[in-house]
């Protein structure tokens, strides 16, 4: 790579960058590109010329923010530690980049009003990250924590409806820790609260 091509990735990292930490603080709609290119230090014109519009932007940045998520769930899973305390940590890690993304409304912005975003989105899910959360199933399974009997697709319906419930507002206030705690409970153990561990 030469001066010129280091330059040039230098400052695509750079608006890269500055595009995440705006949309991540004021929401992408309330981001204009003379902020990302004030911030980035560069000018509107290279912003079009690397990026063409914010809405590559948008995408660019919410696929980068979903590699990292997928690295951390794929490192999550490879750990060695017991199966309740992978799931706990899947399920109630509070991610504070995460919750930025949450108040700021930044997944309504890009929601099916882009579906050319959905199909990146439900591609990534499809092929990467519903693979990973399969393999963590089936540890479960193999070390007796997850019913055999039940199949996969129910159990990841399951863990969606749990995590539809956290994703609730207010839900990680600090006051919620009791309820935080029963609905770990209610994961792990059902309504019976019977455990065989």
């Amino acid at each position: 790579m030469d001066g010129y091509e280091k330059r040039t990735q230098q400052k695509k990292e750079a608006i890269l960058a500055a595009a995440r930490e705006l949309f991540f603080a004021n929401g992408p709609s309330a981001t204009s590109i003379a902020e990302i290119a004030d911030v980035a230090n560069v000018s509107q014109v290279t912003i079009y010329n690397y990026f063409g519009s914010k809405d590559r932007l948008v995408h660019l940045v919410m696929e980068q923010y979903m590699q990292e998520k997928l690295a951390e769930m794929e490192e999550l899973v490879a750990r060695d530690i017991p199966f309740p305390e992978k799931i706990e940590k899947l399920l109630f890690a509070k991610n504070e980049s995460a919750k930025e993304i949450e108040d700021r409304g930044f997944f309504q912005f890009i929601s099916m009003e882009d579906p050319e975003l959905r199909e990146m989105l439900d591609e990534f899910t499809q092929s990467k990250t519903l693979p990973t959360v399969l393999r963590l199933i089936k540890q479960g399974q193999e070390q007796g924590y997850v019913n055999p009997g039940i199949s996969a697709k129910g159990v990841l319906l399951f863990i969606e409806g749990a995590r539809a419930i956290m994703e609730r507002p207010g839900f990680f206030d600090e006051d919620n820790e009791k309820l935080r705690r029963e609905i770990a409970e209610l994961v792990f153990y059902g309504l019976l609260g019977k455990t065989n561990h």
